[in-house]
C-alpha cells in the first residue's frame, strides 16, 4: 500500500513535470528508498517486537536513500517555498511510511508459500 501511494504520487508528478530525466530520477529515488526500507525490515524485524520499535531502528539505515528521494522531489518544484512545504510534509509522514514498510514485510512473511 505504501509503495502504491508513492508510485501514484510519483506518477502524478510525472504528469506535471516537463523533464523526463527528472521523472526517471524521481522514480528511481522513490524505488530505492522503498527497497531500502523493505530490505531493512526483512533483515531486522523479528516479528515479535513492537512495529514502531523496529521502524525506529531501521529508519536511520535508509537515511541516504531518503535524502536522495527528497532531493529528487525538490527538483520537481520551481518554487523553493513549495519545495520546503513538500519536504515538511515528507518529514512529517516519514515515520508512518517506515512503519508501513515493516507491516508490509510482516504481511509478506505471513503469506503461505
Amino acid at each position: 500500500m505504501k509503495r502504491h501511494a508513492f508510485l501514484v504520487l510519483a506518477a502524478s508528478v510525472a504528469l506535471t513535470t516537463p523533464c523526463h530525466a527528472q521523472n526517471d530520477e524521481l522514480d528511481a529515488a522513490v524505488a530505492a528508498y522503498q527497497a531500502c526500507l523493505q530490505r531493512a525490515a526483512a533483515q531486522y524485524d523479528d516479528q515479535m517486537s513492537d512495529v514502531s520499535a523496529i521502524a525506529t531502528a531501521i529508519a536511520p539505515m535508509c537515511a541516504t536513500e531518503y535524502a536522495a528521494e527528497k532531493s529528487a522531489w525538490g527538483k520537481t518544484f520551481s518554487d523553493p517555498a513549495a519545495a520546503q512545504t513538500e519536504f515538511a510534509r515528507m518529514d512529517a509522514s516519514q515515520f508512518r511510511h517506515v512503519v508501513e514498510a515493516v507491516l508490509s514485510e510482516r504481511r509478506e512473511r505471513s503469506k503461505p508459500n
